[in-house]
């Protein structure tokens, strides 16, 4: 690890040094990697939405047309130029009317219906833990808390007080 003096360049060591030389680093040390992390990823992500408002300036009216002119709003299309490739692509995300959804599933047969929808039940964990406990312990039974991935601050009490 390089001295604090010289801090510059330990980013780098994240791509050579094991995560067992990574957790016998000092609090400071993992402290200061941490922020340095967190600062990268906030200046990459300011300067990917640049890079891609930039390429959109310069090939978005051009490759919307093409998608238009398929007779699509969502997809892919692709052009050249010179030697590169580029690929603009669309995503969509469907929205039902819940409420027209119903009644057009009222309409279909109940099989074909069934086939169709997936259904999801949530309840709100919050108002689950406001339930009383008789209507609590009706629904424990399907309950199923799974733990995500851990996550880490490090934070410097003395900045924090």
């Amino acid at each position: 690890m390089k001295s604090k003096k010289d801090n510059s360049s330990t980013l780098n060591d994240l791509d050579w040094l094991s995560t067992e030389d990574l957790a016998n680093l000092s609090i400071e040390e993992l402290a200061f990697l941490d922020a340095k992390l967190n600062e990268f990823n906030k200046i990459n992500s300011e300067r990917r939405v640049k890079l891609q408002t930039a390429i959109d300036h310069k090939f978005g009216v051009t490759m919307q047309d093409m998608l238009v002119d398929s007779g699509r709003d969502t997809g892919q299309v692709s052009l050249f130029d010179n030697e590169y490739r580029i690929t603009r692509s669309v995503g969509k995300e469907v929205v039902w009317d819940q409420n027209k959804l119903i009644e057009a599933l009222d309409q279909i047969p109940t099989q074909i219906a069934k086939d169709l929808v997936k259904a999801t039940f949530r309840i709100n964990e919050r108002k689950y833990l406001s339930c009383s406990n008789e209507i609590k312990e009706k629904l424990l039974a399907s309950r199923t808390v799974m733990p995500r991935k851990p996550t880490y601050k490090i934070e410097n009490k003395k900045e924090t007080l």
